[in-house]
């Protein structure tokens, strides 16, 4: 039994959890190089339609909520665009 443990090529048989399923084709594409830069442009392209649409006050106003951290008297905030 042990064997089988310490032998990857026995263990390659056994069924996948179903997370596997989901990550493995994402982690294929992220390997590829130009994964990023299809991503940089999509989320550009994205942002621009988003920017000059009916919708642009929402958009534009989402750039604007404050996100930070407040310890005790510490308070660190920002915009999500800064």
């Amino acid at each position: 039994m042990s064997d089988e443990l310490n032998n990857p090529s026995k263990c390659a048989g056994l069924p996948k959890e179903f997370i596997d399923r989901l990550r493995m084709p994402f982690a294929h594409f992220l390997k590829i190089e130009a994964a990023a830069g299809a991503v940089l442009l999509f989320f550009t392209v994205t942002a621009l339609v988003m920017a000059n649409s009916p919708w642009a006050h929402a958009f534009l106003s989402f750039w604007e909520m404050p996100v930070g951290i407040q310890i005790d008297q510490l308070n660190f905030e920002r915009s999500l665009r800064d």
